[in-house]
């Protein structure tokens, strides 16, 4: 049946659809300051997404491999949610810097070697990710506002 709707839908789609509702879960856990290793997913969905973009096949054994890291992490915040964070900052920043490096240069490289997109097409896509920033910036602002707007009629400081 989830063969069926990978299918029906397209993987890309799905993945897509993925990956801005784990960026509202993240940006949920933002606002209410919890450190959840969310972070550790945008480097494998990006290349998961790049690979379904170009149909390419995604193995089982490339999203295990490419999820570790956020397993390793996930495991800890369960543990303790709370402290978990100042006992494994630093390996934690660092694994994040580096998924956040690596996963995007690779597809960047990987993109530019693939030259079959004409002009046009180029330039459609670039107008479809600006629209896509765009409403994200907008989801973040009004998060933001209803934030603002629920402290202050609790009666919190802004500083």
């Amino acid at each position: 049946m989830l063969i069926k709707a990978i299918k029906q839908f397209e993987l890309f789609a799905i993945l897509i659809g993925l990956f801005f509702i784990i960026l509202c879960f993240h940006a949920f856990f933002i606002i209410n300051a919890v450190e959840a290793p969310v972070p550790l997913v945008y480097g494998p969905m990006l290349l998961f997404i790049y690979r379904s973009s170009n149909e390419q096949r995604i193995a089982l054994s490339s999203i295990l491999l490419h999820i570790v890291p956020l397993t390793v992490f996930s495991i800890f915040f369960v543990l303790d949610p709370t402290a978990w964070y100042k006992a494994m900052q630093l390996p934690y920043m660092l694994v994040v810097f580096c998924s956040s490096l690596v996963y995007p240069l690779f597809v960047l490289i990987r993109s530019a070697k693939n030259k079959a997109i004409n002009r046009e097409m180029k330039r459609t896509l670039f107008v479809e990710k600006l629209a896509l920033l765009g409403m994200a910036v907008s989801f973040f602002l009004f998060l933001m506002l209803i934030n603002t707007d629920h402290t202050e009629s609790l009666g919190g400081n802004n500083f």
